[in-house]
């Protein structure tokens, strides 16, 4: 990949091309995602028969996602197509969630540069965006989404390119079924804590979080790399006694935080 993109994995970036490239990259993306989204509906894979996106709303889609914001201000099911579930949000869902990885881990080394106590590791330089952005999805993203999206599968969460499918229900009423690459959404979804989902509901929706199972792997794929990152940050400075202080501390919010909710909902007895 490096080959290809003429990139020099080993040389150090300045603070202000780091982030120059930061920007440049993700201005880039978000420029090919709106023009996917202004013309899904002469595009492939559209068998619910998505119509273009208007502009203000594709601009405000491409602009949300690439900055891990995902305000969803649509029903994904029936306003966009396959391509623009997989090639925009599921696409940006992996950018943005590599985009942040990049800047966190350059911001620690920022740390660990000017740190000069005794038993700290020393680091020079900010590093190279690309090669921050590249590993962070091939080691780390593409791998844990690989994992969850087929526990979700298996779960019961679609993963297909067939069409909506049309039944007659008990009452005689003629329903459709909407569905799609689900899983695939979903499980990075979760894991680049992006907002969003396949459908407007989100993961309240059963075909997004049908079992006790999929909502406790959804759960833990929201942590699992927020509380990473932390113990990352100590594992780079040298001492990873400070990360476990961080971690503790969020751990004590966390818990305080749950026991006001657990007792707020188990007072209502419905």
């Amino acid at each position: 990949l490096f080959r290809v993109l003429g990139v020099n994995p080993t040389e150090n970036m300045s603070v202000k091309r780091y982030i120059l490239n930061l920007l440049l990259l993700n201005g880039l993306m978000a420029v090919v995602v709106l023009v996917i989204l202004l013309n899904q509906a002469s595009l492939p894979l559209n068998p619910n028969g998505a119509p273009n996106i208007a502009i203000d709303q594709a601009f405000n889609t491409a602009v949300s996602f690439i900055t891990n914001t995902n305000w969803q201000s649509y029903a994904g099911e029936i306003q966009l197509s396959y391509l623009s579930q997989m090639a925009c949000i599921t696409f940006l869902m992996f950018t943005s969630a590599a985009t942040g990885l990049a800047a966190g881990v350059a911001f620690i080394r920022g740390f660990a540069s000017r740190d000069k106590r005794p038993g700290f590791r020393q680091i020079s330089g900010m590093g190279n965006f690309y090669f921050d952005f590249v590993r962070s999805i091939t080691r780390v993203l593409i791998p844990l989404a690989l994992i969850v999206s087929l526990i979700l599968v298996a779960q019961g969460v679609p993963q297909t390119l067939s069409g909506p499918l049309t039944h007659k229900t008990v009452e005689g009423v003629n329903e459709t079924l909407y569905r799609g690459p689900v899983a695939s959404l979903e499980s990075i979804k979760h894991l680049g804590t992006n907002g969003g989902g396949f459908y407007a509901q989100n993961s309240a929706f059963p075909y997004e979080n049908p079992t006790a199972v999929t909502n406790v792997v959804e759960i833990v794929s929201m942590l699992l790399l927020p509380i990473s990152l932390i113990y990352a940050f100590g594992v780079l400075v040298g001492n990873t006694r400070e990360a476990w202080v961080l971690i503790g501390a969020l751990v004590v919010i966390f818990v305080v935080m749950l026991s006001i909710g657990l007792a707020a909902e188990s007072s209502n007895q419905a």
